[in-house]
């Protein structure tokens, strides 16, 4: 698929005045053409495939007051491969990755299900690669930054970034293991 039809399903989806049945239809649809586009390797399509998935978390799901757990269905869809994709080899293709998973943290629609936390500060094993780990850890901390831990209230809490930087302590690699620490003491002072 090229960034011709990622464009193409952009606009019939922004453009989009059905009924629910249908718009829940087209959400699981499009989350599942952007979960397949973000296993690509091309930059240009990776980067038409996130324009599509802020589409869809953001203005779509708004617009047709699509029910939390369609959202959620397509985030468990998408999330686990952009995850993924943070520990990716070509650096453009992981910080897009990164910055995509922390803008959407903060969407209205998203924020209160709690899921991209959730599945930011879940633990890795020591055999983790150490890119995938070390971007795993940057996430963590740049979500402490923007969303409060101390309330709670957004699925990143004190208990939950603590066993993530528990599990992190044991990895193999040395730079994992400083960032590990460094979430540790920015946990301390909140």
């Amino acid at each position: 698929m090229s960034e011709e039809a990622l464009d193409e399903i952009y606009q019939l989806l922004s453009s989009f005045s059905g009924d629910q049945e249908d718009a829940r239809a087209h959400l699981r649809a499009g989350s599942f053409v952007v979960a397949r586009m973000f296993r690509v390797d091309v930059l240009a399509t990776f980067s038409h495939s996130l324009k599509l998935f802020h589409l869809l978390m953001n203005d779509y799901v708004r617009k047709h007051a699509i029910q939390k757990q369609d959202i959620l269905a397509s985030l468990e869809r998408v999330l686990p491969v952009l995850l993924q994709r943070t520990g990716d080899s070509n650096a453009r293709l992981r910080q897009k990755a990164q910055e995509t998973i922390i803008e959407s943290a903060s969407y209205p629609e998203l924020k209160p299900l709690h899921i991209i936390t959730h599945y930011c500060v879940l633990p890795f094993n020591k055999t983790c690669a150490p890119r995938l780990a070390i971007s795993r850890c940057e996430l963590i901390e740049e979500l402490m930054r923007i969303l409060d831990v101390k309330t709670g209230d957004n699925g990143l809490t004190v208990d939950n970034v603590s066993k993530f930087c528990a599990q992190a302590l044991e990895h193999n690699a040395g730079e994992v293991r400083e960032l590990a620490i460094k979430l540790l003491l920015s946990l301390y002072k909140v």
